[in-house]
């Protein structure tokens, strides 16, 4: 038995925890639920607390860095008996203004069971935050007019997640590129785009506020036919040199609960997101074109 104990503190056959998810992945807004199991060792052990750490982690071949987003607190202290076997359900809500998964941005979530006079017990699972019905459309709206997500899409720029898209095929109306910010409001979807257009050896870039009420945003047909009238007519975009990205971030991005990447511009502090996650996204930048630039060498 002594033996056993001297085992336990150091972590074999202590108490173990496992935090099981319904499901791998999950949209901004929506509830994640699961189930927690705590599973007994070879003695009986003292439970201080288990904490479930929802976890960032922003990443490129450099530079990696892990922040805390939200911390839930799911037990106070409890005793688990030998071989004892526990669940309790698990829920999370999902923030609205997160930033979306991608090739840097990624999240998990870490289980601690905290085992008094012994090691703890750590679970990590990992999980993948989507985009709503809503901004998801607007994505397969774009696809239908013959663009796709540019592998570097979902950077950050001025405290925002920019998605990025370019056509598959040269388009008569010469869109070359289109960029955009979301804000999710209730009754509908705030961007700020971006269109870039060559009209022969002349380049333009088109910028304007566009919103799109649910009703539209959940006909996909419509919103199709919505898209490609905006991409076509250079009326309705203002002048870059009067509408610029800073204004759109304080107007409707700051401190709004639905502009996606807003919670985590807040969470992190202004110099990690600076540093860390701006400039790893400008350097991946710079070796994409470097390595572009060699081979056509």
């Amino acid at each position: 038995m002594v033996f056993r104990k001297v085992l336990a503190k150091l972590g074999k056959g202590a108490a173990q925890v496992d935090l099981v998810l319904s499901k791998p992945e999950i949209s901004l807004g929506e509830q994640l639920e699961g189930e927690l199991v705590i599973q007994g060792g070879t003695i009986t052990q003292e439970i201080n607390k288990i904490d479930v750490d929802f976890m960032i982690q922003i990443q490129n071949d450099e530079h990696q860095h892990t922040e805390l987003v939200h911390r839930i607190p799911l037990h106070t202290a409890f005793t688990i008996q030998a071989g004892e076997h526990k669940t309790c359900p698990f829920s999370f809500d999902i923030p609205e203004n997160l930033l979306l998964s991608g090739a840097y941005i990624s999240y998990y979530f870490k289980t601690r069971l905290d085992i008094a006079d012994g090691v703890d017990s750590l679970d990590h699972d990992a999980i993948q935050i989507l985009a709503p019905a809503r901004l998801k459309h607007v994505f397969i709206a774009l696809e239908k007019l013959g663009f796709r997500e540019k592998v570097d899409s979902r950077s950050i720029e001025d405290g925002m997640q920019e998605f990025e898209f370019g056509p598959l095929a040269p388009r008569p109306d010469g869109v070359k590129e289109v960029e955009f910010y979301a804000v999710l409001e209730d009754d509908g979807i705030m961007l700020f785009m971006e269109v870039e257009k060559v009209d022969g050896f002349i380049e333009q870039e088109f910028k304007q506020n566009v919103w799109i009420d649910n009703e539209m945003l959940m006909d996909i047909d419509q919103l199709v036919v919505f898209m490609e009238n905006l991409l076509q007519s250079n009326g309705h975009f203002v002048n870059p040199s009067v509408f610029q990205k800073k204004d759109f971030y304080h107007r409707y991005f700051s401190g709004s609960k639905g502009a996606v990447g807003a919670f985590i511009a807040g969470v992190l502090a202004a110099e990690i997101f600076e540093d860390v996650i701006e400039d790893a996204f400008e350097e991946l930048m710079e070796e994409e074109e470097d390595e572009e630039v060699d081979e056509e060498l």
